[in-house]
């Protein structure tokens, strides 16, 4: 009788795409809050914007999640990262450093100022972790060993 092998490491980048999943679900639920904050307070984003926002900020991460579910891993993972990334730069710079009318600091004094500003930084944090998973999903470049791991024991599969 054959023994059952345990491969832990697909056991984990399992976990590491519902990790990825939890990131996506929590980060769209922050975008849609943070949108109801943008309507509530008339901040409007140009075309451009509006364009970035849905196909980046929006659909970019789940069309990588959904690759990397697919079995497309690497792929997915440079999709979920790339996208992902892309929102924390275009986040970072409309919300905290270019002095637009996105700019937390020249909000209109309402009550919707304060969801809005506590959305701007969980976007920052989904988007940081979402950068990291997604890194984490593309995987190590081909040739990279791991740490004491032998190149002989890594071509025998051990």
């Amino acid at each position: 009788m054959e023994a059952i092998r345990i491969q832990p490491r697909r056991i984990w980048r399992y976990h590491e795409i519902r990790l990825a999943a939890a990131v996506v679900l929590a980060h769209l639920i922050v975008m849609f809050v943070h949108g109801i904050a943008h309507a509530e307070l008339r901040v409007e984003l140009s075309l451009w914007g509006s364009l970035f926002v849905a196909s980046v900020v929006a659909i970019g991460p789940v069309a990588g999640l959904g690759l990397c579910w697919s079995g497309s891993r690497r792929q997915g993972g440079t999709i979920f990262g790339a996208t992902m990334a892309g929102a924390f730069v275009f986040g970072l710079w409309n919300h905290f450093l270019w002095p637009g009318t996105d700019h937390v600091a020249h909000l209109p004094s309402a009550r919707w100022r304060l969801p809005f500003e506590v959305t701007a930084w969980l976007l920052l944090a989904t988007e940081a972790a979402g950068v990291v998973l997604g890194l984490v999903l593309r995987g190590r470049p081909t040739g990279v060993l791991e740490l004491g791991e032998s190149a002989a024991a890594r071509r025998s599969g051990s």
